[in-house]
């Protein structure tokens, strides 16, 4: 059997073999989880919802004093996603990981504020979004709370927490953990945004109760209320998923996941399959009004 080639990502502009890239020691990603991710899918060939991606990790930027530069920019990004599509032979979906973190330095006060970035373009199965054909199985995670401050929204590197809430749902057999904030309400998934259904009536955390502001939240959000459906944006507790009709989690990657079980509860997903065709014609709609002129 032939061994699978070898992939390529981009360090600060530069296209690299994975086997060749190396972490230097005075790396601020690796010493002290400094930076900022975004996660996306490549759909046809096109990146997804860049736009916002960019929107959000500027915002990040921000915050956390990383300075940004001329060069760094959603075309720029885009020419690197489709130059690791042609050398990565990838003819599917693909899942686009980009990791902005400060320049090398020793020590917690930073010397160099200005950024360095990591991008990685990976096959995926499918074309599209499509619902998961098994519900997932979640329960809470307790060790651990999320915090509400100015930093909640963001995709930190320093990504701890979800990390061992990941290991906690795989010890206990199940799909996702749901992850409690400082006041015992329930803001998110291991990897994902949280939505409940109740009749005509979807909940889902506020971004004030500590979640992370995903894109794909938006998208679910501007959806539901299109189809008619009533959206509250609140403290999410246990007995709201317990009484709920449905329960979905949503991420930029996957787009509508459906969850079958929460402790005893068993739910169904006819609305998740609703908003979840809703999406697939929004990203067919786009796509088709970003096709190149040749291609028109």
């Amino acid at each position: 059997m032939d061994k699978p080639a070898e992939q390529y990502l981009v360090f600060n502009g530069n296209y690299l073999l994975q086997s060749n890239a190396v972490i230097k020691s005075d790396n601020r990603a690796f010493l002290y989880g400094d930076g900022l991710f975004e996660s996306f899918r490549v759909i046809k060939k096109k990146a997804w919802d860049i736009d916002v991606h960019f929107n959000r990790l500027f915002y990040g930027l921000e915050k956390l004093k990383i300075e940004t530069a001329s060069y760094f920019n959603v075309e720029r990004i885009v020419q690197h996603i489709d130059q690791l599509i042609e050398k990565n032979d990838i003819y599917s979906d693909a899942r686009v990981r980009l990791a902005v973190f400060r320049n090398p330095g020793l020590g917690y006060t930073p010397e160099d504020n200005q950024l360095s970035y990591l991008l990685t373009v990976e096959n995926t199965p499918g074309e599209g979004f499509s619902l998961n054909p098994q519900g997932l199985a979640v329960d809470t995670y307790h060790d651990f709370k999320k915090q509400i401050n100015a930093l909640s929204g963001l995709k930190l590197i320093n990504s701890q927490l979800y990390v061992l809430s990941g290991i906690d749902a795989r010890e206990r057999g199940l799909d996702e953990s749901l992850i409690l904030n400082e006041k015992g309400n329930i803001v998110e998934s291991t990897s994902s945004n949280i939505f409940t259904v109740s009749g005509n009536v979807i909940y889902t955390p506020a971004l004030n109760e500590g979640c992370v502001a995903g894109t794909m939240r938006m998208h679910v959000i501007n959806a539901a209320i299109d189809l008619g459906f009533k959206v509250f944006e609140c403290g999410l507790t246990h007995q709201r998923l317990m009484n709920a009709d449905e329960v979905f989690l949503t991420n930029g990657v996957k787009g509508i996941q459906w969850v079958n079980r929460y402790k005893s509860k068993r739910y169904f997903h006819k609305v998740a399959d609703q908003l979840l065709e809703a999406l697939n014609q929004q990203v067919e709609e786009r796509i088709s009004l970003e096709k190149d002129p040749q291609e028109s």
